[in-house]
């Protein structure tokens, strides 16, 4: 399998993601883990590309607001 530009785009984008400080028994940050899990699925038909997307801006928002509390 050859990966295509936007599966390396999307390696890229989850690889970024930076987990907080409220890792509990050893598990990563939830909002964080919940942004790479969307962003790392890979959609079957332009449908499920746009679900996938809004669901990633929902997390990406939540991401931001558990970041956000974190530094308060």
């Amino acid at each position: 399998m050859i990966p295509t530009i936007n599966t390396k785009m999307r390696w890229l984008y989850m690889m970024n993601v930076k987990s907080c400080t409220k890792a509990i028994k050893g598990v990563d940050c939830k909002c964080a883990d919940k942004l790479r899990r969307n962003i790392i699925r890979l959609p079957t038909n332009m449908y499920e590309e746009k679900r996938f997307n809004k669901e990633i801006e929902r997390s990406y928002l939540n991401y931001l607001n558990c970041r956000n509390k974190e530094h308060k």
